[in-house]
């Protein structure tokens, strides 16, 4: 127990210090790209990664025990396509992943009002990430604690600039205990500080705090609840929910509140080693599709 309240404090710390961190610095970070929820469950969820997406939260590949190889791609506004592919395994008793983000676009030309005619602009974003988990374990509860580096490359025209980033998170989950008869064990709960790294160009990264919870009400019913504090943004709140189906299929819909309000829904398959997840976002000019394709394989021995 003592563990747990070290921890604990910890934490709090680090909350308190980046809180003040945030108000204290203003104007809008370079790469805004970093904050794109690149796991499309979690985005049919209304974008709730902190405890649905190891991709969002290092913490959770612990949980996981076995290989798998994703990709995924993202169809947003004005020709902007991203593709993400990543794969994980044991490495010795660690779970590690690695991926590679891109995105590309091409504005095609366009005409001023005179006729002139106004050359394309290209764009090109790439982050190449790695990630480890540690798996932490008391008499009433696990802790889970992951971390991730990211290498980050953007061009835009002829502009261009790199960086560096750090994301660590956190997943705890009680092993027994009831609450006014609710199981702790079917709560689990997980932060993320996400960008954390130096200038690039004279501007932050995109520092963003994410705090959020899954609640299995049931076998086949899920709900996640995340508040989201970017560093040059509001609050935010996203809830979500998931329904399993025969083992099979499942249905997740969500909703965030704040200046990136608006609604989702997605479809998953799972069929014995290959799941599909499909997801809609709404956006402010236009929906956004993501579909995301995994594969695990055989369970490793640790």
């Amino acid at each position: 127990m003592k563990v747990w309240w070290l921890v604990s404090l910890c934490c709090f710390g680090c909350f308190t210090e980046l809180y003040a961190e945030i108000h204290s610095q203003s104007g809008t970070g370079i790469f805004p790209f970093l904050g794109t929820e690149m796991d499309a469950r979690a985005a049919a969820m209304g974008r709730t990664g902190v405890m649905n997406s190891s991709l969002t939260n290092p913490a959770l590949l612990a949980e996981f025990r076995n290989s798998k190889i994703s990709f995924v791609r993202i169809l947003g506004v004005q020709d902007i396509n991203d593709n993400f592919v990543s794969y994980q395994q044991y490495c010795g008793k660690y779970p590690v992943l690695v991926g590679l983000f891109s995105r590309g676009s091409d504005l095609g030309d366009s005409y001023n009002e005179d006729g002139i005619k106004i050359p394309a602009i290209e764009t090109s974003d790439m982050v190449f990430l790695a990630s480890v988990a540690k798996e932490m374990v008391g008499y009433r509860y696990f802790l889970f604690w992951g971390i991730e580096g990211k290498i980050i490359r953007s061009k835009i025209g002829g502009y261009k600039a790199s960086g560096v980033g750090i994301d660590t998170g956190f997943l705890f989950k009680f092993s027994q205990g009831d609450f006014y008869n609710i199981p702790l064990k079917n709560l689990k709960l997980g932060l993320v500080l996400q960008n954390v790294g130096p200038q690039a160009r004279g501007s932050p990264l995109p520092f963003t705090l994410k705090l959020g919870g899954n609640y299995q009400s049931t076998d086949k019913f899920l709900l996640a609840l995340e508040f989201k504090k970017p560093r040059d943004d509001f609050l935010s709140m996203s809830v979500g929910g998931e329904y399993q189906y025969d083992g099979i299929f499942s249905f997740q819909a969500g909703y965030v509140l704040g200046n990136e309000r608006g609604i989702s829904c997605g479809l998953g398959v799972n069929h014995k080693n290959l799941q599909v997840n499909y997801a809609v976002n709404q956006g402010a000019l236009e929906n956004i599709h993501r579909i995301s394709l995994s594969y695990e394989f055989k369970e490793v021995e640790k």
